[in-house]
């Protein structure tokens, strides 16, 4: 494959994917995020069902892959996630790997969602 992405890295011939385990941020209601002024999804950690979740990720993933570069987001999530699956690793942090909407819609009314976000 031709081409190059950020840091001159040459683009991937294989590219995994894993979304963090179940955090601390889900197990709160839409209401309780709006009335916690100190909530923040950047700040969420995970839940032990979501450690359990990273475990079960680890084992599948053992053996299947050699990959050449590890990346995570700034996430707490995303980095707790990331040292569960390769705790001898350091990864490339890369903030464009963070959430796009970044949970904004959990800090708001149904109404409010409906103004910004009419197709939801």
């Amino acid at each position: 494959m031709g081409g190059a992405m950020g840091n001159n890295l040459p683009l991937p011939k294989l590219l995994v994917l894993a979304r963090h385990g179940r955090d601390k941020g889900d197990e709160k209601s839409r209401k309780q995020k709006i009335k916690s002024r100190k909530f923040s999804t950047y700040l969420c950690h995970l839940t032990e069902a979501g450690r359990e979740q990273v475990a079960a990720l680890r084992n599948w993933l053992k053996g299947r892959f050699d990959f050449d570069y590890f990346y995570s987001s700034d996430y707490l999530r995303a980095l707790e996630t990331f040292h569960i699956l390769y705790p001898n690793v350091s990864p490339i942090i890369d903030e464009r790997l963070a959430e796009i909407r970044r949970g904004v819609e959990d800090l708001m009314t149904d109404k409010e969602i409906g103004k910004i976000f009419p197709w939801n």
